[in-house]
């Protein structure tokens, strides 16, 4: 299942869509009047309507979130890995079975290459504390299972 194009109702369309660019890295991909689509490269994914829309009732519900899965992008260098012999140019973190990534360093989520899912950097967590406390581990870092999520039959 994939979902096509959100489009939102704003009374501010310039402070909602500097959220969006600024926060969350969609490009303005068109804009039409009083009509602004954000997106990535080609793909639009939000269309903000910016508008003196009339206001709800506070008893009433409305769209107050919207969540996109967004890739992450591990800038390595940036986070300056070349300084604890790491290589600055991988896309990953590599780590033992107790999530070190060398002496004194520990890594964990998604800078890992294991899966960016909150279960797995949990587990990850956990591995890495008990090894910087010394405790007993619950086990190795690439254990952890994985989830996925599906669609209801039709």
């Amino acid at each position: 299942m994939q979902i096509g194009l959100v489009t939102l109702n704003v009374r501010q369309l310039d402070t909602v869509s500097d959220y969006y660019r600024h926060l969350l890295g969609l490009d303005i991909i068109g804009r039409d009047g009083n009509s602004l689509r954000l997106g990535v490269g080609a793909t639009p994914l939000l269309e903000l309507r910016g508008g003196d829309f009339v206001r709800r009732s506070a008893q009433t519900a409305g769209l107050f979130h919207t969540a996109f899965l967004m890739p992450s992008r591990a800038d390595l260098a940036a986070l300056g890995v070349d300084a604890a012999g790491l290589d600055p140019s991988a896309h990953i973190v590599p780590t033992d079975g107790q999530m070190r990534a060398g002496d004194g360093l520990w890594a964990i989520g998604d800078i890992t290459g294991h899966g960016s899912f909150t279960h797995v950097s949990m587990y990850q967590a956990e591995i890495a504390v008990r090894d910087i406390l010394g405790w007993p581990g619950p086990g190795s870092g690439r254990a952890a299972g994985s989830g996925r999520t599906c669609s209801p039959a039709r």
